[in-house]
């Protein structure tokens, strides 16, 4: 019998083949881990719905693998198997060995509408002057892929003339091979996301520098009391809320361009991602309803996250939905950064590391004081620097404000000139 790779989340089509976890002649139970797979939300075990004997499995680490493909071979034994089996397990058409075909339309009707794609590759699409209804797709039931687009463009290109091309300049070694690391796995995952990105926003970054004073001496006095009730408190928290109060006096900053390119289309839900760093790469877990959560829990939820980032248990759940993102690099030591907007999202927020410095104060003396840096990067089809500026003028006065941010209701804020 042949098993095949089944739904793995909202929205995905394909993954990334990371490693198996069983080998041919293998005896699998039900809930046993078959292989671990990689989309662009998450990295995943894939467990078996079935009892038998591995028989058989296609492909090696590294490969891309399509929904309802083929992934192994396997011999049912005994009577305990599943009577109701993943989809994956269910005999559907082989995509892989099917020759290529114009993608399929809905009801029958030609042109544009219906043409099965996901929102990055209408986008591009549009972006280049491509019709998606003269591609040929590879995808479950039709859809155009990102791979089915790139290769239609690359078919469509000129070639040059005989005798035209240029030459290829020397990649000069310095005599010694030096090492090469496959672009497979998460950090894949992540360029193609970025790159994405890119190519498909207009991006724009607004810095300033604000005082955090307050907050640092906030933070210490919080970790004596409440260290038993959320564990080690980060600032990680302190900016997801003071994000969430931000966005909501900047609605545009929580807002997206719909894919038509007329709409934009502000978002009443505010789930804040935060960057993650992992062995393997990055990952965006994410505080759903951060505008809603008393501080206590968005501090206890965010070191739930981290600890299930480290150990890679994430689930895909936890990484969808996000609306905002946030990326610090305090720990790592950065002071400035231009983070790259997490698609199709329309900002992101990168915080540096906390200095201290000299600063008059009011009467004129040096007083010690701690700053940090900010970046807004936002999709200037969406918001102009007016709005990056009120964004972090708000973000800013929320932090000078500490305890307010404990307050199950948040005030009023007054503003810091």
């Amino acid at each position: 019998m042949k098993f095949k790779l089944p739904p793995l989340g909202e929205g995905v089509y394909e993954a990334e083949l990371v490693r198996w976890l069983v080998e041919p002649g293998q005896a699998v139970t039900p809930g046993v881990p078959l292989l671990e797979v990689m989309t662009d939300k998450a990295t995943m075990e894939v467990p078996s719905p079935f009892q038998g004997i591995i028989e058989n499995i296609s492909g090696k680490p590294g490969d891309r693998v399509r929904l309802d493909q083929e992934v192994l071979e396997f011999s049912q034994v005994g009577n305990e198997a599943m009577e109701k089996p993943m989809s994956g397990a269910q005999e559907e058409p082989n995509w892989q060995n099917q020759p290529l075909q114009p993608c399929a339309l809905e009801n029958g009707r030609e042109g544009k509408i219906g043409v099965k794609a996901g929102p990055a590759v209408r986008f591009l699409a549009r972006k280049i002057g491509v019709e998606l209804s003269e591609i040929a797709a590879t995808g479950p039931q039709g859809r155009v892929l990102a791979e089915d687009l790139a290769r239609h463009v690359q078919a469509q290109a000129r070639p040059r003339e005989p005798g035209a091309k240029a030459p290829l300049p020397s990649m000069n070694d310095f005599g010694k091979p030096g090492k090469k690391i496959p672009y497979q796995g998460i950090r894949r995952a992540i360029g193609e996301k970025m790159e994405m990105s890119i190519k498909a926003l207009p991006q724009c970054t607004f810095v300033e520098e604000c005082e955090v004073t307050d907050l640092v001496k906030a933070r210490e006095r919080l970790n004596r009391l409440w260290e038993h009730e959320t564990g080690h408190l980060t600032f990680l928290p302190f900016f997801i809320k003071a994000a969430a109060i931000a966005l909501r006096d900047v609605p545009l900053a929580n807002a997206r361009m719909e894919e038509n390119g007329n709409t934009i289309h502000c978002l009443e839900s505010c789930h804040i991602g935060f960057a993650a760093s992992v062995p393997s790469g990055l990952v965006v877990p994410v505080v759903l309803d951060a505008d809603k959560k008393p501080f206590v829990e968005i501090a206890q939820e965010v070191n739930a996250l981290t600890r299930a980032a480290r150990e890679n248990k994430l689930t895909p759940e936890q990484l969808r939905d996000g609306t905002f993102s946030i990326s610090s690099m305090g720990s790592l030591g950065g002071i400035i950064s231009t983070p790259i907007i997490n698609y199709p999202q329309s900002a992101i927020l990168g915080l540096g590391k906390i200095v201290r410095k000299p600063v008059y104060g009011s009467t004129g003396a040096l007083r010690p004081g701690d700053f940090i840096f900010l970046s807004l990067t936002f999709d200037h089809r969406v918001m102009d620097g007016a709005g990056a500026a009120a964004f972090s003028r708000s973000f800013a006065t929320a932090l000078n404000w500490p305890e307010k941010m404990l307050l199950p209701i948040p005030g009023h804020y007054p503003e810091i000139h």
